[in-house]
Order: structure tokens, then C-alpha cells, then sequence
């Protein structure tokens, strides 16, 4: 795992980002602004073969990591990189709970990593909201 907040910029960072953000360019602008100019939120990357395969974006609350953005590249999904990209930042930041807030589409991935799955309700008109929950023990 690498810092790569100062390469967000990149295409191949901009496009993970965007599984993750949302493709309208205006929001994925608007993410990569954030992580720019809030110093609180850290950005990660996981390289294989000199190349950035997956991202993992965060905030910090004492020792609880709020997960904002985490992708892999589509060609690379499905080989436990999530889930070792949170493990490590866990390591990384001596974390004691990670929680993320999700969609359908992502819900599994946190169900089949350990967390612990609370429906908020639709959230958004057709949008059903998942908060995620993990407890280190």
C-alpha cells in the first residue's frame, strides 16, 4: 500500500475513483477536490506491476476508520484485493472499527469481508443505504 493523495490527478486513479464516486464527471471532480483540500481524508493505492490496481480513500475518527472510497480495478475484482487493501490500512492505522456506508452494489463485498450489514432505509428516492460495520477483536 502506497500514499498516493499527491497522484490523484492520474488517469488510471481518476477512473477507479469514478467506480466508486459516481460517474458523473461532475462528482468525481468534486472527490478528487476533497481529497486535495481536506487534509483529513487519506487516499491509497495497491500496485501490482508498477501499476495502481485499487484504491482505498478514508477519514480517521480517533482510532475508528471511516471508509469513503474503495475500488479495484474490474479486471482484478474477485481476488481478495479489497478486502487486503482494509486490512492493511487497519494494520496501517491501528484502527478498532471501520465503518463505510454503501449501496446494493457493494454490499455483498463488506457482508463477505466480516462487517456487519444495517439497512438505513432508502436514503435517496430507489436508493436503498447500507451502513457497515467491523469490530477488531
Amino acid at each position: 500500500m502506497i500514499n498516493i493523495k499527491n497522484r490523484i490527478e492520474q488517469p488510471t486513479i481518476i477512473e477507479l475513483l469514478a467506480f466508486c464516486a459516481g460517474s458523473s464527471s461532475d462528482r468525481v471532480e468534486q472527490t478528487v477536490e476533497d481529497y486535495k483540500e481536506q487534509n483529513e481524508l487519506e487516499l491509497y493505492g495497491f500496485e501490482a506491476e508498477g501499476k495502481v490496481i485499487g484504491i482505498i480513500g478514508y477519514r480517521m475518527h480517533e482510532n475508528q476508520m471511516e471508509l469513503k472510497h474503495i475500488a479495484v480495478s474490474p479486471e482484478q475484482r474477485y481476488k481478495g484485493i479489497g478486502s487486503l487493501m482494509i486490512n492493511a490500512m487497519m494494520n496501517l492505522t491501528k484502527s478498532d472499527q471501520v465503518i463505510a456506508e454503501t449501496d446494493d452494489d457493494a454490499v455483498d463485498f463488506y457482508r463477505s469481508s466480516g462487517f456487519t450489514i444495517y439497512s438505513l432505509g432508502e436514503k435517496y428516492p430507489g436508493v436503498e443505504r447500507y451502513r457497515c460495520e467491523f469490530e477488531v477483536e
